[in-house]
């Protein structure tokens, strides 16, 4: 099941067109340890007049909204030289910050990414996440070398914190979205 329904000739909602009926959302998304999880229908909201399910995110919506906010970091693991389905869902999910406005445009963001092998595509994930977030009008900021598109870190046994090399361009990455966004702030 999508979470995009078809657009009836009137709004949803309206005397001519009932509410739809929640039902559990059909995404899968992986949390980091293989397991599958299944996210709840809490409402419906309407996209480009559309009605579109909208989970746990609308608690995080304001916090992108907060015109406070200078820039982001986000991070996936790398799954298969991609992004790992969680951060493709949630990246999704942040579609209502385009409408009726580009709330993030402008704004800075950097990328870490967490392979199982040093070159495990997590500059081809880097990538892909970038790409989503220019269509929010965003500002891709790299790291200084050797993080020039991003932090890209390698898990052996389930933990980042024998990777130094990777650890630092995470930092630097992170480092260099805050200068980003203060000189943007002006």
């Amino acid at each position: 099941m999508s979470v995009y329904e078809p657009a009836g000739p009137e709004p949803i909602g309206s005397k001519n067109q009932p509410s739809p009926r929640l039902e559990p959302c059909q995404t899968k998304c992986c949390d980091g340890s293989g397991a599958q999880t299944s996210h709840e229908m809490q409402s419906v909201n309407t996209m480009w007049g559309t009605p579109v399910a909208v989970t746990a995110m609308s608690a995080w919506l304001p916090k992108f909204q907060d015109t406070s906010v200078g820039g982001l970091t986000i991070g996936s693991l790398c799954c298969f030289r991609s992004l790992s389905r969680l951060a493709k869902c949630f990246l999704e999910r942040l579609a209502t910050l385009r409408q009726p406005e580009m709330v993030v445009a402008e704004k800075p963001f950097g990328v870490v990414t967490v392979g199982a092998f040093r070159n495990g595509g997590q500059e081809m994930t880097i990538g892909q996440i970038q790409a989503i977030l220019l269509c929010y009008g965003m500002i891709p900021v790299g790291g200084h070398a050797p993080a020039f598109q991003g932090g890209t870190l390698l898990s052996t046994d389930d933990s980042v914190q024998e990777d130094a090399l990777g650890l630092k361009t995470a930092q630097m990455v992170g480092q260099h979205v805050g200068e980003a966004a203060l000189r943007l702030a002006g």
